[in-house]
């Protein structure tokens, strides 16, 4: 998975990059946040993102005085920066030091997700020097070997295939093809009302003890027909549906090394841990508390 950094000084801004898109699908994770530039440098210098989405103006360090000094300090990151329209010609100057892309906010629907599924094609196609073989280092830093390289392309020690999936043999986690839930889309949407109204139901009683009945007797439709329907417009039954939705949301709650196991199994609807732990590394590839171990960070 590419690690991501966000840095932005609005807090509404910056919380709604970070939950309202739908990472794991781009091949991404958040590793973590800040509120301005100085916080910012510390955190993409001690970690080492892929990628970096950051403000142009903020407090204490603007945008482009903290690209300039993480340039000279030897950061490869790949920068995607936001800008407001009268922000433009400032912003014009990061661009001379590599960023890779800007936006003008407020951000549209779908902006970011094509930014930075641009970057994650463009590091993993043809001439990017990807092969398998990249690892997860101390603190969850790319290991020695991995990175992007001159022009943007991943340097030979990654392990991302085609569109950003992780390649088979790769160290740092499961791959999608094996683990289709690396896949899995949270906020997908269906044409038929009823499967959509399910979807919904799930979306906001997740932590409940529901079951397509719960649902169909909620939407006053048969179970069997809301069953079909559901099956034929997500491809899912509505049992795996559910278990990839809460596993999903599992997955994101790990990332944050302060949260217990037992405490996400609660968060995300089961109240057997063991069972949680059991069907997690079934479905992941991993246990909750290796997933956590590999992947997750302490949050600034």
């Amino acid at each position: 998975m590419y690690r991501v950094v966000i840095i932005e000084d609005e807090t509404t801004v910056r919380r709604g990059i970070v939950l309202t898109i739908d990472w794991f699908s781009l091949g991404c994770m958040i590793v973590g946040e800040a509120a301005n530039g100085e916080e910012g440098m510390e955190l993409v210098l001690r970690l080492s993102p892929d990628i970096v989405v950051t403000d142009v103006k903020m407090p204490k360090m603007d945008g482009v005085e903290m690209i300039t000094k993480l340039r000279q300090a030897g950061c490869r990151s790949r920068f995607i920066i936001l800008t407001a329209h009268s922000d433009f010609k400032y912003a014009q100057s990061a661009l001379r030091l590599g960023v890779s892309d800007y936006l003008l906010k407020p951000l549209k629907d779908g902006d970011l997700e094509e930014a930075v599924g641009t970057l994650v094609r463009t590091a993993s196609g043809p001439g990017a020097g990807m092969t398998a073989g990249a690892g997860v280092g101390p603190g969850a830093g790319m290991a020695a070997g991995a990175g992007f390289g001159p022009g943007g392309g991943m340097t030979a020690g990654a392990g991302f295939g085609p569109g950003g999936r992780m390649a088979a043999g790769v160290v740092s986690g499961p791959g999608a093809d094996a683990f289709p839930i690396y896949g899995f889309q949270t906020d997908r949407s269906a044409q038929n009302s009823y499967v959509e109204g399910a979807i919904r139901f799930i979306r906001h009683h997740y932590q409940e003890d529901i079951s397509i009945s719960t649902v169909a007797h909620e939407l006053e439709i048969s179970e069997g027909y809301l069953s079909r329907m559901f099956k034929k417009e997500t491809s899912y039954t509505f049992t795996n549906y559910l278990i990839y939705y809460r596993l999903r949301l599992a997955m994101e709650l790990l990332m944050d090394c302060r949260v217990k196991v037992y405490e996400v199994a609660d968060q995300v609807g089961y109240s057997d841990t063991a069972y949680f732990s059991a069907q997690f590394k079934k479905i992941v590839g991993l246990s909750p508390s290796e997933y956590q171990s590999r992947f997750g960070t302490v949050p600034v």
